[in-house]
């Protein structure tokens, strides 16, 4: 199924942009990205008209190696040794897609800059003692006697037999499970390249007659498939030859360590086999293996990808070719401009500010209802815990260490005499002494009071000590 669909790019880095896809590995040089889901995104870069840089290299991934220099060239082999680079001094110097500069190796890939020019750059030399140079030398003597010896013994033995299925000889060879091999001639076998399927999809079916495989189920994506299961190589297929019964009705398969089942290719039963049965032969005639290890290809498998088409899906591709005669294709040229941007560069900037208002409405509101309570708290909540729960508990508390609080006492009646004796004691403080015996004459007695005609008098004091 082909969907027309919107893709964004860098024209400084050339990097893919999409709101949809995953395509952070993808480069607009490519016109093609393979996603994780096994569909693929095509599309038309038209660097000749856009003055996009070309770029012939590619991160492929990061190995860990030693390396050395003589006679103006510098060989870098890996640690697993299975990879092994020569560079010259005047190593030619490229743009990866990534816009790192790199510098290329004879064998034709490439590595950082920084790394070719720290190999490059000469070190001072180091001293080496007697008595370690004489242990080193030591140890590579043995190493090598060891690794002669290891060579002898395989040679004498001659353990190496063709067998009827090469399959066995390409699992070993290459330390993998999931490959199948065929004959081609003698000497050479084609590899093809498995897909492994969980046991808990695989069911043992019941059938009638009996077959060389092991008749099962494949639950593959909610829908059932019928095959056979060879228990040897534990390959699936979609047929099987029929067989003796006699010898091919109970058929045993390995599902794990040490673990084996008896199927009833019949009925489709299946019982555990006892551990009590299984004889484990130890072979200690063999002897161990050595720790230098020769360099051969285990997971890293090379091959000539001059000869591989420029797209995998092939179907894809021609879809896309008849697709692109009937439609006009101008997403590529789009992408450039801003307005390329899903609701344009209007819609862009109203999301924008409509999300940077709503975050501050969200951060207003709890302002708001944390003040709030503050409020509620400090008004109501605090003094009602205070005056019902605080005062009562502190006064039971008291009651009960025997402590009462003292009353205060009644407030003392204000009389007219000790008010006119109050003013008067103010009044004299404040009067100078001279004036002190016109405002307070001496009381001789009731009667001279009476006569000077003290109560004119003491009125109008009173009523400027009022003020």
């Amino acid at each position: 199924m082909l969907q027309p669909t919107t893709l964004h790019y860098n024209p400084q880095t050339l990097e893919m942009v999409s709101p949809l896809f995953e395509i952070k590995k993808c480069h607009f040089m490519t016109d093609f990205c393979q996603l994780s889901d096994n569909s693929s995104l095509i599309w038309e870069s038209n660097c000749e008209t856009r003055n996009c840089k070309s770029c012939f290299y590619e991160y492929l991934g990061r190995w860990e190696g030693d390396y050395s220099q003589a006679n103006e060239r510098i060989v870098w082999i890996s640690n697993t040794k299975e990879i092994a680079l020569s560079f010259n001094y005047e190593a030619s110097r490229e743009i990866a897609c990534n816009g790192r500069a790199v510098r290329k190796s004879d064998q034709g890939f490439a590595i950082d800059e920084k790394e070719f020019i720290k190999m490059y750059t000469s070190r001072q030399k180091r001293s080496v003692d007697e008595e370690q140079l004489a242990a080193e030398l030591t140890a590579t003597e043995i190493a090598l006697k060891e690794f002669y010896d290891k060579i002898m013994e395989e040679k004498c033995r001659q353990q190496i037999v063709r067998h009827d299925n090469p399959t066995y000889h390409v699992r070993q060879a290459f330390q993998k499970k999931a490959l199948v091999a065929t004959w081609l001639n003698e000497d050479t076998a084609e590899v093809f390249s498995c897909a492994p399927i969980d046991w808990s999809s695989i069911k043992f079916r019941p059938v009638d007659r009996c077959y060389k495989y092991i008749p099962v189920d494949v639950n593959l994506h909610n829908r059932t498939q019928v095959g056979f299961l060879d228990p040897e190589l534990r390959i699936l297929s979609e047929s099987s030859l029929p067989a003796d019964c006699e010898r091919y009705r109970l058929r045993y398969l390995n599902i794990g360590p040490n673990q084996w089942i008896r199927v009833n290719t019949q009925t489709g039963l299946w019982d555990k086999v006892e551990q009590s049965k299984l004889h484990i032969f130890q072979d200690n005639v063999t002897a161990p293996d050595m720790s230098v290890s020769p360099i051969v290809f285990h997971e890293w498998v090379l091959r000539n990808t001059t000869e591989e088409p420029l797209f995998v899906h092939v179907n894809e591709l021609s879809q896309y070719e008849t697709w692109k005669s009937s439609v006009n294709t101008v997403e590529s040229s789009r992408a450039i401009a801003l307005g390329a941007m899903p609701g344009g560069l209007d819609g862009t900037i109203k999301t924008w500010l409509w999300s940077k208002w709503k975050f501050f409405v969200d951060w207003w509101m709890i302002c708001s209802c944390l003040f709030s309570t503050f409020l509620f708290l400090r008004d109501i909540g605090v003094p009602l815990l205070t005056v019902y729960f605080l005062f009562p508990v502190r006064t039971t508390i008291m009651s009960l260490l025997g402590r009462r609080q003292t009353e205060n006492p009644p407030p003392k009646r204000e009389t007219r005499r000790n008010r006119v004796s109050q003013e008067e004691v103010e009044l004299s403080s404040i009067a100078p002494r001279r004036q002190r015996i016109n405002y307070f004459p001496r009381r001789a007695s009731n009667e001279t009071i009476r006569t000077l005609g003290t109560e004119s008098v003491i009125a109008p004091l009173m009523i400027r000590g009022r003020k």
